[in-house]
């Protein structure tokens, strides 16, 4: 009989929930699916969830209401939405296409996978208006590819190699050269947020701090060589001093950065969970709008192999990245976040 009595109860409840048919909208703007069952003259009483749980609000903060609003109507109304606060605190993660853009003098560039997360705070400063911030990590990805044969020169370095003799032309040349590219950020978004119903849209502005970027490097062979034009217009291609041929080349380095304004849009649907608690899913978009290249900023472009005197083997290794005057990011995906009404 009690198990019996516990079933009939539960019914009940969802009976009287699928009864709700009234509409209450209030002075912040939240639409309200629910069952008005006494109105005083500063006060409301209705029931909005499957407890059956009869709760109240003063006159004041009520902007109108409606009987028998959604009577004829199937499922969850798009309008109605969480009794939602002034804020929410919100954790989310996302996935996607990303890119370090850039534009090389030779070879093709493709974006790499990439992603977010983080935390949020939303406050409203109405019932369909918001202003959202809170802190990111987004990753970004990119790969270059450079054909059958790379080649440059490094035309700022000149030295004295033994007896050989002075102000020479470094040269080098790969074959199957490519590489692969990746950054984390940490980004603050300062964004506006705009809902109805269940559709929901923000726009705005991140700023982003990188946290680390690194390149890696892979090439089949690298042959490099000096020309010294002061003695007797010579190119040595085999001495003990950086010239030569290296098969199976790879190796790996750090992206210097500066910080990131990025352009951001979102938008999609939300879902009311219950308890305080929604779910939005959408897509994002954002673009950088700023250069992230120091040596571009400094008009510094560096080649990809530069000949030293100091650095081990003779040679120090530069990304693609540094040989171009601008770099940007660019994301795009869906993302998933569960936020929970303070």
């Amino acid at each position: 009989m009690k198990h019996l009595f516990f079933i009939a109860l539960i019914m009940s409840s969802f009976i009287v929930y699928g009864q709700n048919s009234d509409l209450i909208v209030t002075v912040a703007g939240d639409s309200l699916n629910c069952k008005i069952t006494e109105l005083r003259a500063e006060t409301i009483y209705f029931r909005y969830d499957a407890s059956g749980n009869v709760v109240s609000l003063p006159m004041s903060q009520v902007a109108s209401y409606t009987y028998d609003f959604y009577s004829g109507r199937r499922g969850t109304p798009a309008v109605a939405v969480s009794m939602r606060g002034r804020s929410e605190l919100s954790f989310y993660l996302g996935g996607g296409l990303s890119d370090l853009t850039f534009k090389p003098a030779v070879g093709s560039r493709s974006s790499g996978i990439g992603g977010l997360c983080g935390i949020g705070f939303t406050w409203f400063v109405s019932g369909r208006w918001g202003v959202v911030t809170g802190i990111e990590a987004a990753l970004y990805q990119s790969e270059y590819v450079a054909g059958t044969t790379y080649t440059g020169k490094d035309y700022a370095m000149s030295g004295t190699l033994g007896s050989v003799g002075n102000d020479f032309e470094f040269a080098y040349a790969y074959q199957n050269y490519s590489e692969k590219q990746s950054a984390l950020f940490l980004q603050i978004p300062v964004m506006a947020q705009f809902q109805t119903g269940r559709f929901f849209a923000s726009a705005g502005i991140k700023i982003g701090i990188p946290a680390s970027g690194k390149f890696d490097v892979a090439a089949a062979e690298l042959t490099t060589s000096g020309y010294f034009p002061n003695h007797e217009n010579q190119t040595y291609e085999n001495v003990p001093h950086g010239f030569g041929d290296y098969s199976a080349v790879s190796y790996s380095g750090n992206l210097d950065m500066n910080i990131c304004y990025s352009a951001a849009l979102e938008a999609g649907g939300q879902w009311f969970l219950g308890k305080r608690t929604n779910l939005y899913v959408g897509a994002w978009l954002d673009y950088g709008l700023s250069n992230l290249s120091k040596t571009g900023v400094i008009g510094i472009k560096k080649p990809v192999v530069e000949y030293d005197h100091n650095a081990s083997g003779y040679l120090r290794y530069n990304s693609i990245v540094d040989t171009t005057d601008k770099l940007n990011v660019m994301s795009v995906g869906l993302k998933v976040k569960l936020t929970y009404s303070l």
